[in-house]
């Protein structure tokens, strides 16, 4: 599996910066569109959903990760 060393340093600052104190549970790469996404999971799902962040360490729907319509659209 992917680890937070296998992690672009783009990702690990978008983590650091949205979620300091999270701790991960599981970090599942994938390709949506020709992109790599990393979806983010954490032992405490409750307070810190899974996140979604490209390679680039933009923040990417979970909808649109999954190929759902999202209001985003519009932009």
């Amino acid at each position: 599996g992917t680890t937070l060393t296998d992690l672009p340093q783009a990702v690990k600052n978008t983590l650091q910066e949205k979620v300091p104190h999270a701790e991960i549970s599981d970090i599942d790469q994938q390709t949506v569109n020709g992109h790599t996404v990393y979806k983010i999971d954490f032992l405490d799902s409750t307070k810190y959903p899974p996140l979604w962040i490209g390679a680039d360490g933009k923040m990417v729907e979970a909808g649109g990760a999954q190929g759902q319509s999202q209001d985003n659209q519009q932009k």
